[in-house]
């Protein structure tokens, strides 16, 4: 299967007025084509968001969507100790289970923190690996521009691989990239 993994969702965002309609309509794009969608989210900027926050929670119900973890903010956590990488995560799934219905399985940390490449946040993995988190950072990141300009870019080659966008950015790449890997879907 390949995914759509989306980070940010409903950051504020200047460039669009309804933040909410303008997510709504990144979720359609990759649904209608048949792919299924992984917004990261930021709990505290959702709470803006109650539509937003039902609509996630309609999609999950229906199996288009499944919620994961960037944050109670949008911050770097590299600069978080254990006790709080272990606050904020209690945090976060007190709001996944409050507002729907089951706790996030992935930490998905904002700007890539804590890969395994880097100097800075090496707490992050086994600290989310102790309460059953699994972290996720931005090493292999598929964005749409690598698959339109991969002239052997097929369902096979990217299966199991997750597609990397921002909601608020444009989309034409993404269906672009999107069309291109149905055309070879089995």
């Amino acid at each position: 299967m390949i995914v759509v993994r989306d980070d940010d969702v409903l950051l504020n965002s200047k460039q669009h007025p309804d933040p909410c309609l303008r997510f709504m309509t990144v979720h359609e794009a990759i649904k209608s084509r048949g792919f299924h969608h992984v917004p990261t989210l930021l709990c505290s900027d959702l709470n803006l968001w109650p539509a937003a926050v039902a609509f996630i929670k309609q999609e999950e119900e229906t199996g288009h969507m499944t919620a994961q973890y960037h944050g109670m903010q949008h911050v770097d956590y590299a600069l978080f100790s254990e006790v709080e990488l272990l606050a904020d995560y209690a945090q976060g799934q007190d709001w996944f289970v409050n507002n729907l219905g089951h706790k996030f399985t992935r930490h998905y940390t904002p700007w890539g923190a804590g890969a395994k490449w880097m100097t800075r946040g090496k707490l992050i993995r086994p600290t989310a690996l102790s309460v059953n988190i699994e972290m996720i950072d931005c090493d292999g990141m598929l964005e749409p521009e690598t698959i339109i300009n991969d002239t052997d870019a097929s369902w096979a080659k990217y299966d199991g691989r997750e597609i990397f966008i921002h909601w608020w950015a444009g989309i034409g790449a993404l269906i672009k990239s999107l069309d291109k890997l149905n055309e070879t879907r089995p």
